[in-house]
């Protein structure tokens, strides 16, 4: 293992609306062969989050079924260089890497008033803090080469509340990232190569428009026609954008009393399945997909798009690739008998390297596909 870095605060063809996997002819030579980066220490799950453009991985280790345990940010590169967070025993998540090894994401950090997660920037033994003023919480979420890093932030205002922000940083500058008029929430989730921002933006949880972000200027993506909302998760130099759109949401509130005092319960429900699409040249189209939800992660420079489906019932996901106008199951692009399923595709560079989430083995672990 490498020494801790230091953190400085200062398948087979798929129909395009329905049918199954088609059986994939056995093929003598796989097109991918997979890299097992193991688990963590102590039996914690590996979970990838980032690629770089040479295989690099990003991610965090956690305790299987995770929640309220502490997750800690590392680097795979062959072997896991684990990123030290801010305080003892604290959080931290690598999110996203680019092609110089800076690793964005963030860590816990306990002041004097709150504790609370701040956007982190790491490189080599040394990291910094992208926040700022100790009051605000963030993460940061995408990098490109230009070292242009994209943040999601709440600001603590003096009365206690907390005021959602979006921005891209570089060299200690912020440029602000403006909502679209009538949706005030920003979620920008990627970066390009010329500082396009993609992600959305949003009203509650009941209305929300995939966006692009150009100077800090938002853009609404529109949508397609079956569909009344809309969020976009990736795009490449081209300025190629994937994401997904969807119908009607339904927000519900339930208070009931209990245990002397009141019980509040809040979730959303949506109609129908979740629509892949690809937007290019101003004009938004849908991807092939399957019955249930199908959804784009990552698209590389050679438009390869890499995520996941599910079935009607939105269970049992596979990890897929589109290629060429093709959906393809990647657990059909595997060597047969590896152990693993391969249920999402979280990122994918342009040596057509893949980072996917599988089960198998008797653990959940991520997985790089390269191509033979």
């Amino acid at each position: 293992m490498r020494p801790t870095i230091a953190l400085l605060l200062g398948f087979a063809v798929i129909g395009v609306a329905s049918g199954q996997p088609a059986a994939n002819p056995a093929a003598p030579h796989p097109r991918y062969h997979l890299t097992d980066p193991g688990p963590g220490p102590n039996g914690t799950v590996s979970i990838g989050r980032g690629l770089s453009p040479s295989g690099q991985i990003a991610g965090c280790w956690t305790m299987p079924g995770g929640h309220n345990v502490p997750n800690h940010a590392w680097l795979w590169d062959g072997e896991f260089i684990q990123l030290w967070s801010a305080a003892p025993n604290g959080d931290s998540e690598a999110k996203a890497i680019n092609g110089k090894n800076q690793v964005v994401g963030w860590v816990t950090y306990r002041g004097a008033v709150v504790t609370c997660n701040h956007a982190a920037l790491w490189l080599e033994d040394k990291a910094t803090d992208l926040n700022g003023q100790q009051s605000d919480a963030g993460t940061a979420v995408a990098i490109n080469d230009a070292g242009e890093i994209v943040v999601t932030s709440m600001k603590r205002l003096a009365g206690g509340e907390w005021q959602p922000r979006a921005y891209v940083w570089k060299n200690g500058k912020e440029t602000n990232l403006e909502p679209l008029a009538d949706l005030p929430g920003c979620n920008p989730v990627a970066i390009n190569a010329r500082g396009v921002v993609v992600g959305k933006c949003s009203h509650g949880a009941a209305r929300l428009r995939a966006v692009r972000w150009e100077g800090g200027k938002p853009f609404d993506l529109g949508l397609l026609p079956q569909c009344l909302n809309a969020q976009a998760t990736a795009i490449n130099d081209a300025g190629q954008i994937v994401g997904t759109c969807w119908g009607k949401l339904t927000l519900h509130h339930e208070e009931h009393q209990a245990d002397g005092g009141v019980s509040v319960r809040s979730w959303t429900t949506r109609e129908g399945p979740l629509h892949p699409f690809l937007w290019e040249n101003g004009k938004m189209r849908e991807l092939p997909r399957l019955e249930g939800d199908t959804t784009p992660h990552a698209i590389n420079n050679k438009g390869q798009i890499v995520g996941s489906v599910s079935d009607e019932e939105r269970r049992h996901p596979r990890a897929v690739l589109w290629e060429n106008g093709k959906l393809l199951d990647l657990n059909d692009l595997i060597p047969a008998g590896t152990g693993w399923t391969l249920r999402d595709a979280v990122a994918v560079n342009d040596r057509g390297q893949i980072l996917v989430d599988a089960l198998g083995k008797g653990r959940a672990q991520c997985l790089l596909l390269t191509p033979n």
